[in-house]
Parts: structure tokens; C-alpha cells; sequence
């Protein structure tokens, strides 16, 4: 009689790894959610601050960029906030977001990591660029970065209202929010979405920023 265990397809699960001593249970990835909800968020999570310490690209471009350079202090609560984003972006995708589609088209994920990713090296790029100047006072970059923040917690209570529309299994059909901000605001997510990188656009006064901006709004 064999004793090998016998391992069925059906009673597998994806989990996201954990470190030999942790004591906490592994994430499981969750089917009901698309590859691309896993995939696109990760690599502006990665890109900016790796572009931000490390910015070999100016000096393959010519610019002279050695150690004395000054850092400004928007360029660093610039990419503190842009990672704080996208962190929070990850973190709901693993445990606030339902979805009705169990995945995504492969032309979707290309797509869609191709905009995050190219342009969070295109803001980082213009933002940490040896040539950037800083047009904003003290005062208005606090101000810009911290309302960006409150954007971001306002926006994080409108997926959790969203998300108690359907249940866990990600079925519940369409229904119209109601509550909070969506009493007022139709689309009160993708508001504060807006609001939030209005004011990272408004503290940084990059080009790269103001096209980021125009497209997402132009996306939502």
C-alpha cells in the first residue's frame, strides 16, 4: 500500500511567503482577485525610491550628480508620500477590495503595469533631477503633502464603504454607494484619488507631476 500523500489540485492555495521564524499565518492570495491587482502596484512601489538613492541615470545622461548635491526636502517627503500611496494602494488590494472578476486579459496587465511603472520613473526623474528647484515654500509643501495625506485616509474610508457592497465572494451586483462623501460626490473615490496627487503636483510644481495628474484624471 503506497503512503505517499496524495495532493489534489482543488485544496491548494497561493500564499505570499513569510520568514522561517514569523508565527504569522501566511496572506493567502486570494483567487477573486486579478493578476493585475497583485502586479502593477508593486513596481511603482519599487521603482521610485530604488531611482531616488541610486540615480545612475543623470550621470549616464551627463549631469554631474556626486555627493554634495543638496536634497531638497520636497523631493524627500515626495517620495515618502508617493511610496506611502502605493503601500496603501497594496495593502487594501490584499485586504479591503472585492471583486467580481476572478481575472484580468494579459493585454490588461501589460497595460496597466506600463502606466504605473513608466511614470513613476518619470516623476521620480524629474523630481530628484540635478537641475530641480523648489518653488514652494516651507509652509505650502507641508500643507500640500499633509492635506495629500488626509486625501489618502478619506480615500481609504470610501473603499471600505465600497467594499461593504459586496460580499466576500466579490458577487452583490451594482449597487450605488451611499454615506459619507457619496452623498454628495458621485464618484467620491476617484475624487479623493484626484485630490491626492493634486497636491503632490501642487508641492512639487514638476512637469512630470501636472502629466501624471492630467492622465489619471483623464483615466478616472
Amino acid at each position: 500500500v503506497s503512503t505517499a500523500k496524495k495532493f489534489y489540485l482543488s485544496r491548494q492555495r497561493q500564499t505570499l511567503p513569510v520568514t522561517p521564524e514569523s508565527k504569522d499565518k501566511p496572506v493567502v492570495l486570494n483567487s477573486n482577485k486579478s493578476l493585475k491587482e497583485y502586479s502593477d502596484y508593486l513596481g511603482p512601489l519599487l521603482i521610485y525610491p530604488v531611482l531616488y538613492y541610486f540615480p545612475v541615470v543623470y550621470k549616464l545622461l551627463g549631469y554631474e550628480y556626486g555627493q554634495d548635491r543638496v536634497i531638497h526636502p520636497v523631493q524627500t517627503c515626495a517620495m515618502y508620500y508617493w511610496c506611502f500611496h502605493y503601500f496603501k494602494r497594496i495593502m487594501e488590494t490584499f485586504f479591503v477590495h472585492r471583486f467580481s472578476h476572478a481575472t484580468s486579459p494579459i493585454a490588461v496587465v501589460f497595460r496597466s503595469c506600463a502606466y504605473y511603472w513608466t511614470f513613476a520613473a518619470y516623476v521620480v526623474y524629474d523630481v530628484k533631477h540635478p537641475l530641480y528647484t523648489p518653488v514652494s515654500s516651507d509652509l505650502r509643501m507641508k500643507m500640500c503633502f499633509g492635506g495629500g495625506l488626509v486625501g489618502q485616509a478619506v480615500n481609504f474610508y470610501c473603499h471600505i464603504l465600497l467594499r461593504n457592497l459586496r460580499d466576500p465572494i466579490g458577487s452583490g451586483g451594482y449597487q450605488i454607494p451611499r454615506g459619507f462623501l457619496f452623498n454628495f460626490i458621485t464618484c467620491a473615490n476617484y475624487t479623493t484619488e484626484i485630490y491626492q496627487w493634486f497636491n503632490f503636483t501642487f508641492a512639487t510644481h514638476t512637469t512630470a507631476a501636472r502629466v501624471f495628474l492630467l492622465v489619471a484624471i483623464f483615466i478616472m
